[in-house]
């Protein structure tokens, strides 16, 4: 049913929805997927998605080359919908890049699944980048997803895939314009047959219990590698992290400068120096004290992720979180 790189990648979310898809368990109509990792759960979302469109039904394989399969490698299968602020081409189409999924989004929505349907619609939301300082995670999606996944295509040319920094991120409440939120309600709650829905997030707290009520929570594990060259952040190792309130805003600046030559945004930035502590943890497990000081310091650096998310410009994102460092 699913591929075995999958499974192995994969082995809860795998043993769960092959039980459920084969009838084993019971199939609900929505799914909340969390975990740090957006790029595997909304490969996990397309897999599934596959699976229930594949002309060769359960015994689809993970290399299945039926049409259905290709169209959803294509990501341009007119039954799977990703819905986000960025893909703003359904039923949004005269409007420009948005923070928010809009009420013209949820209309579109419920107008496209009150029509009868051959296939089993599967609709993603999720909240998504499009902008070229995502680079290098794009390059990532692309590389770690190559002929399994592409960006979503434009509704407007179905020929039309070169999104090439076009990245799905965790949803919030905020993503979410308060009347599209009561307008998708009752279609979440009481879907039309064949119709399935995942909510991709960091977790179910970011969002509004209304939403999570209705859905199944399934966590996917991460398979992020981090693609930051270590040895350039050499030249601020000896100062991190700051005793002073000097050094924090040195460290800053050096970490702004450090992003533009190689091109890496603030999150790739953030993500670096999570994972720089939980290293430092794993290696201090032993030791309480190292311990608590980590663990806070990945906690802050989570804080910051968030305070990005919300538009906060990086400078002042990364200043904040190097004096609470301090």
């Amino acid at each position: 049913m699913f591929s075995e790189k999958f499974r192995l990648t994969q082995p809860i979310l795998t043993q769960f929805f092959e039980a459920a898809l084969s009838g084993t368990s019971k199939m609900h109509h929505s799914y909340m997927f969390t975990g740090s990792d957006e790029m595997a759960q909304y490969f996990a979302a397309m897999q599934i998605a596959k699976i229930l469109n594949c002309q060769n039904g359960i015994s689809h394989t993970g290399n299945c080359t039926c049409t259905n399969c290709l169209w959803i490698n294509r990501n341009s299968h007119p039954a799977v919908i990703t819905i986000s602020p960025i893909d703003y081409t359904y039923g949004n189409k005269d409007s420009k890049s948005s923070t928010v999924i809009s009420v013209n989004q949820a209309r579109y929505l419920k107008e496209a699944l009150s029509t009868s349907s051959q296939y089993y619609r599967v609709i993603i939301f999720t909240d998504a980048v499009e902008d070229k300082s995502y680079e290098k995670k794009a390059e990532r999606f692309r590389k770690e997803y190559e002929n399994l996944l592409v960006p979503p295509v434009s509704t407007e040319n179905s020929s039309d895939n070169e999104r090439p920094f076009w990245l799905p991120m965790p949803i919030k409440q905020e993503t979410f314009n308060p009347a599209t939120l009561n307008s998708l309600l009752k279609t979440i709650e009481e879907p039309e047959e064949r119709v399935l829905f995942f909510f991709l997030t960091k977790d179910k707290e970011d969002i509004i219990e209304t939403i999570v009520s209705r859905c199944q929570i399934l966590p996917v594990k991460s398979i992020k590698q981090s693609n930051i060259n270590f040895d350039v952040f050499n030249q601020i190792s000896e100062f991190f992290p700051p005793r002073d309130y000097s050094q924090a805003f040195f460290i800053s600046e050096k970490l702004i400068e450090i992003s533009k030559q190689e091109y890496l945004s603030t999150e790739d930035i953030l993500d670096f120096l999570q994972e720089y502590f939980k290293t430092l943890l794993e290696s201090n497990a032993n030791n309480r004290v190292f311990s608590l000081r980590f663990m806070d310091y990945i906690k802050k650096i989570e804080n910051a992720k968030t305070q990005l998310n919300h538009y906060i410009t990086p400078q002042i994102v990364l200043e904040s979180l190097l004096l609470g460092l301090v």
